[in-house]
């Protein structure tokens, strides 16, 4: 179990589409203690109607389901980004028993994400 204090942005478009917001998480004020991941291979979640509050995906080779804890507010960030601040908890499962058995719930043709 892995507990984490979150922001996250969902934009339309890859990560190069937004280049000031890019810019800001690499090179800002924030850059070094910067733990997320910006562009890379997409994760594949598990649509739950509404369940905003847990997350369940395919990340890596891992399932991973995220259950949020708390809402502890919005934050405004150096440059005027601002974004709500929330306590998530993480279970990761690997493995190839778990590749066998759940892979394929991430995919529309059975086969898992590669």
């Amino acid at each position: 179990m892995f507990s984490s204090q979150e922001v996250r942005w969902f934009f339309e478009g890859g990560v190069e589409a937004h280049p000031s917001l890019r810019n800001w998480v690499e090179n800002g004020a924030s850059a070094p203690r910067w733990q997320g991941r910006l562009g890379g291979k997409p994760d594949v979640y598990l649509v739950i109607p509404d369940a905003s509050g847990m997350g369940i995906k395919w990340r890596e080779g891992q399932l991973q389901i995220k259950g949020l804890e708390s809402a502890l507010g919005t934050q405004i960030f150096t440059g005027g980004h601002s974004g709500k601040v929330e306590r998530w908890m993480k279970w990761s499962y690997a493995g190839e028993s778990v590749a066998k058995d759940f892979a394929g719930w991430f995919s529309k043709n059975g086969s898992g994400p590669k």
